[in-house]
């Protein structure tokens, strides 16, 4: 809880502030079972609102959080993680002041683990920072052209939710992709929840179908296959993917070189496609070798310096996540184009 920003006693002290709050605490019950860093918000927040309301005669939310608390402690949280099979809804709000188009609601909902790290031989578990600063970043307009009315694929989606964003952000059509069978069985959950409990105005009928053209999808797909199967989906095998994003895919070395040669398929199929991969810089080797990697296959490598303008937490406004994070961000291109 340490990292977290309360109001301060002073506006916690309002009944007005405090209703505000349990307003947004009852949908986000309605939205999902609570984990365990749920409970642990919980009892920080009434902690401090009674500290604020201590000395004042105004009316409060108090018991109401009290009780809200004391239920969640008294369910299994057994029962709950094995109702999701371990994974809980984690609402994900946009970054509104920076968005030059309008959406039909500001949030994204993603099947998470917030309370495991990793299990081996499975990826999707968590949206790791380099996601986060990806998919605040695709929300500036030098990015947003790339995506709107565009072809975008994912490689490595995860949790999905770089590619639920492009979808929002007027995307013609989306193709999440990742190696484990498990996380694409997530994120086609996590498709059909944001459209479908949301009325988003592309529609549910939309979703799987416009004009016999799939408008988003995902699919099981391991670097290194022959990427012209992934444009059944769009029954346009010609033209390859406008957009090719990539969110922290390249900490495992062994991965790399099958990774590299499906960037640059990408670009055979369509030179003129934008490729960005993301990474979160864990280890500077790591990194290099990519790099290095993607100069033999005959890539061009470049920074992308947008991505250096990450605001202060306190002044960011969705995706929120630590501006202290040290991720780099490269825009690939053939060589000889």
């Amino acid at each position: 809880m340490k990292h977290l920003h309360f109001p301060s006693r002073q506006l916690l002290a309002s009944y007005e502030v405090q209703q505000s709050i349990w307003d947004f605490v009852e949908e986000a019950q309605a939205c999902c079972p609570y984990a365990d860093h749920d409970k642990a918000f919980l009892k920080a927040l009434q902690l401090k609102i009674e500290d604020a309301v201590q000395d004042s005669e105004e009316p409060d939310v108090v018991n109401s959080f009290a009780e809200l608390y004391a239920s969640l402690i008294s369910q299994s949280s057994d029962s709950n993680r094995k109702k999701f099979d371990g994974y809980y809804w984690i609402r994900y709000t946009l970054p509104w002041n920076e968005l030059s188009i309008d959406l039909p609601d500001e949030t994204t909902d993603v099947l998470e683990k917030p309370n495991v790290l990793a299990d081996e031989g499975c990826t999707g578990h968590r949206t790791w920072e380099a996601a986060l600063r990806f998919a605040s970043l695709i929300t500036a307009p030098e990015i947003l052209k790339h995506v709107h009315g565009k072809k975008v694929l994912e490689l490595g989606s995860g949790t999905g939710i770089v590619s639920l964003l492009s979808f929002k952000l007027g995307a013609s059509h989306v193709l999440a992709t990742d190696g484990d069978a498990g996380a694409v069985e997530r994120i086609e959950r996590s498709y059909a929840r944001n459209i479908s409990t949301k009325g988003h105005s592309r529609g549910r009928a939309k979703l799987r179908q416009d004009c016999g053209k799939t408008l988003l999808s995902s699919k099981t797909f391991l670097w290194g296959s022959d990427v012209q199967i992934l444009d059944d989906p769009f029954h346009d095998a010609t033209n390859g993917f406008d957009t090719v994003f990539a969110a922290d895919v390249i900490y495992e070395r062994s991965s790399q070189p099958d990774l590299v040669k499906t960037l640059k398929d990408f670009l055979v199929l369509n030179a003129s496609t934008f490729v960005l991969v993301s990474a979160t810089a864990r280890n500077e080797e790591t990194l290099s070798q990519f790099k290095d990697l993607c100069l033999a296959s005959g890539l061009v490598v470049c920074g992308f310096e947008l991505a250096n303008n990450v605001p202060d937490f306190q002044d960011q406004t969705g995706f929120f996540h630590s501006p202290n994070a040290d991720v780099r961000f490269y825009r690939l291109a053939l060589a000889n184009n």
